[in-house]
């Protein structure tokens, strides 16, 4: 018994039920007697003898209906997960112990099966909650890099806000904040829904390069180095976005106003790699392997400790990989490598995807 009530759920050869039968109550006397006895009630011989069941209560409404004519509870080991109210019997067969034992192994196997539905859905709600936990979590910690790039922009103001080039390119971050929160918001909406956008092919270097020039008007020390010819890949533009745009939050965070961050882009074989590297404090290797890329974990005041997780989840999402090198003291370095759409690695896993679709 998981509710308060038990409800009729579902009704065979006896059209009308879901009028006639109303709901039970966990604490009704019925349910009371079924739990403590177990008994498989003769609801005819007891209409005909009532003391035969010794302190048996049924619900007026199931003794006084003309084709209730046996309960039978079902157990899941000892805990009473529904019952049965059959219908008239269709020959004279007296309900004698060998129906009884039949009715009770019949009974435990249904038992067992609402058991195994009910975890069923007890455990995919759970994945569906998790994973809806997981995205939410995600859109906040983007949400607060977004007020970091409008917190910067505002403590820039205090020095450059008669510039009128620093007053075109402050109007270009807000604008470009309204898109990215606009992006969040349909997003979250896609995930409540179930409507996530697929990945799709995406050139690179217009996305690196869009969100590169965001985050150089509120740090002027960054310098973007994007290599060559475009790049295609799998992606989904608004979690790659998230990626370039946590690495390099993190790395203007690390360096402060007076730091240096460099954002690279370059092919290397079959992959794309999307660098980003500082000259901020650094990390040490125990720090790296043991805290950096545990969720919910942080030593900033004001962090989430979500960001480096989410980053590395999204990056793997798409089959690639991130990559860490720091030294304390000297920086850090962010090696984003994603499979080209053209490369091997990548044509066999969406093959394997489309096999086993």
């Amino acid at each position: 018994m998981g509710s308060d009530q038990c409800s009729l759920v579902l009704n065979l050869n006896e059209p009308g039920y879901q009028e006639i039968l109303p709901a039970v109550r966990a604490d009704d006397p019925l349910i009371d007697f079924l739990d403590r006895t177990q008994w498989i009630v003769d609801v005819d011989q007891y209409r005909a003898d009532p003391e035969a069941y010794e302190e048996f209560e049924a619900p007026a409404w199931l003794i006084a209906h003309p084709r209730a004519s046996v309960i039978v509870p079902l157990f899941h080991g000892n805990s009473l997960r529904a019952f049965l109210v059959l219908a008239s019997r269709r020959t004279n067969r007296p309900l004698d112990w060998e129906t009884i034992d039949l009715l009770k192994a019949v009974a435990r196997q249904a038992a067992s099966y609402l058991a195994e539905e009910e975890a069923a859905n007890a455990l995919s709600d759970a994945r569906r909650l998790d994973s809806f936990n997981r995205r939410f979590a995600f859109v906040v910690h983007d949400i607060k890099n977004l007020v970091s790039q409008m917190s910067l922009m505002l403590q820039n103001a205090e020095r450059y806000g008669d510039d009128p080039e620093f007053q075109k390119d402050m109007l270009a971050t807000v604008g470009n904040t309204v898109i990215r929160m606009t992006s969040l918001l349909e997003q979250f909406k896609a995930e409540n829904t179930e409507e996530t956008a697929e990945p799709r092919p995406l050139q690179l270097k217009p996305l690196v390069s869009r969100v590169g020039e965001n985050w150089r008007r509120q740090m002027p020390n960054l310098d973007i180095d994007l290599e060559g010819e475009d790049m295609c890949v799998i992606a989904n533009d608004g979690s790659l976005a998230s990626v370039f745009d946590h690495l390099l939050q993190n790395a203007v965070e690390a360096c402060g106003a007076e730091g240096h961050v460099v954002l690279r882009l370059r092919r290397q074989g079959n992959d794309a790699v999307v660098e980003v590297e500082d000259d901020g404090p650094g990390m040490d290797a125990a720090f790296i392997r043991d805290h950096l890329f545990r969720p919910l974990r942080t030593e900033k005041a004001d962090g989430y400790g979500l960001g480096a997780y989410q980053t590395r989840e999204l990056v793997r999402e798409i089959g690639g990989r991130l990559d860490v090198e720091s030294v304390p003291g000297k920086g850090t370095m962010m090696r984003v490598v994603i499979p080209l759409a053209e490369s091997p690695q990548l044509v066999a896993m969406n093959g394997t995807r489309g096999a086993s679709n």
